[in-house]
């Protein structure tokens, strides 16, 4: 459950995963960067590759069509309340811009591959009404970006987002070859956090 009053970041994400786990998509939370450790998340064709993200993705909404070679990935940069006060929109907006060219791909001989991943990018705050009009105006008039709200456990679209025009479709497909190794991580990870109280 979320608090219905100032709902914090971590109660969103977890109710806007489960939101989207129930509709049969795929949603991977906090996926951190390798930077901390460079070392290597993924093998590919033999090869040792980071996947190295500018800004942490609070969520990576995977959906898959059967028609589609490649899934529509959609990430999600997710504002909740600190105490009884929303982050300012500022901060949301300049790590949603990062997610429009997230990731690089760091290959073992030094070549590196930008490109983001995401179709789609969002900014999902708590509330409709935390969002200012002006806002709102200048993301729709100036951005890809889409913005949603959680209002009480009901979704709602404020802005639809367009097209990346960022996506690269190599770099997807390095990433949805990863995904297996990316998931197994983040499992290992929340096992681990859950074994130390966190």
């Amino acid at each position: 459950m979320y608090s219905k009053k100032y709902p914090k970041e971590e109660e969103i994400k977890r109710a806007l995963a489960e939101h989207f786990q129930r509709r049969g998509h795929t949603v991977f939370r906090d996926v951190n960067t390798a930077k901390s450790t460079q070392k290597p998340i993924c093998i590919k064709d033999d090869e040792q590759i980071i996947i190295h993200f500018f800004t942490e993705p609070d969520i990576i909404l995977i959906k898959k069509d059967e028609n589609d070679y490649y899934p529509k990935i959609i990430g999600i940069e997710i504002k909740g309340y600190r105490k009884d006060k929303i982050p300012p929109f500022r901060e949301a907006f300049g790590q949603a811009m990062l997610y429009l060219v997230n990731p690089k791909i760091i290959y073992s001989d030094g070549r590196t591959i930008y490109g983001s991943i995401f179709d789609e990018v969002y900014i999902c705050y708590p509330y409709t009404e935390n969002y200012k009009e002006e806002d709102v105006r200048a993301v729709e008039k100036l951005t890809p970006i889409g913005l949603m709200a959680w209002d009480d456990g009901e979704l709602n679209y404020i802005i639809k987002a367009r097209p990346n025009p960022y996506m690269r479709n190599e770099t997807k497909d390095i990433f949805m070859k990863c995904i297996n190794i990316i998931n197994k991580s983040l499992y290992e990870r929340e096992m681990l956090e859950r074994f130390l109280g966190k």
